[in-house]
């Protein structure tokens, strides 16, 4: 990642019709943006959020999958019996 990409409203620097000349530095806005995003979303509460979530899904997808597989178990055995 190059550290020369610098962000800024394009409108001024394509056609000079906006007064906002403030360029920012590309790595500075992107190290901001994440710090913001570490912040806010790797914090407990939100973890424990994600986790719950995601043992909730789980659960049930092996509900699911089980409930599947006894299907087809019975499938099988009434397959078994007309042959």
């Amino acid at each position: 990642m190059s550290n020369w990409g610098r962000y800024g409203c394009p409108v001024h620097m394509e056609r000079g019709a906006c007064s906002n000349g403030i360029k920012l530095r590309r790595i500075d806005v992107e190290r901001e943006v994440l710090a913001g995003l570490q912040r806010e979303i790797l914090n407990d509460d939100v973890i424990q959020f994600a986790m719950g979530e995601f043992e909730k899904q789980l659960r049930e997808r092996i509900r699911s999958a089980r409930s599947d597989g006894e299907r087809k178990r019975q499938r099988r055995d009434v397959l078994r019996v007309e042959i």
